[in-house]
């Protein structure tokens, strides 16, 4: 399971990236993904395409807000995180996450 954070959304949408191209897990959304992307969605038009795009996966719920409603999920799941934030990923490999990250083009380890 790859739980998804806000930014690599929005780059996968920037760089119209399909990243069920490269992912062969399930792909889940924290709530505080879609807490972040209502609120962004107001001035950013790449974060309204994302809220129509994560009506295709499974959204689960996080008391937490930001990056920790991300760690908790993955977390509590067993599952990797695909993002783009460097001190997201150093925290993660600090709790023993794996980490992907979205770029040119693709998903990497």
């Amino acid at each position: 399971m790859y739980v998804i954070d806000t930014n690599a959304i929005i780059y996968a949408i920037k760089q119209k990236i399909s990243l069920e191209k490269f992912l062969f897990e399930e792909i889940v959304v924290p709530s505080s993904v879609v807490e972040e992307l209502e609120k962004l969605s107001i001035n950013d038009k790449n974060a309204k395409i994302a809220l129509r795009l994560i009506q295709k996966y499974k959204v689960i719920e996080t008391s937490e807000k930001g990056d920790e409603g991300v760690i908790d999920v993955a977390l509590r799941n067993n599952g990797k995180v695909i993002t783009n934030d460097a001190d997201l990923i150093k925290r993660l490999k600090l709790l023993g996450i794996s980490a992907v990250s979205v770029s040119l083009g693709m998903v990497r380890s």
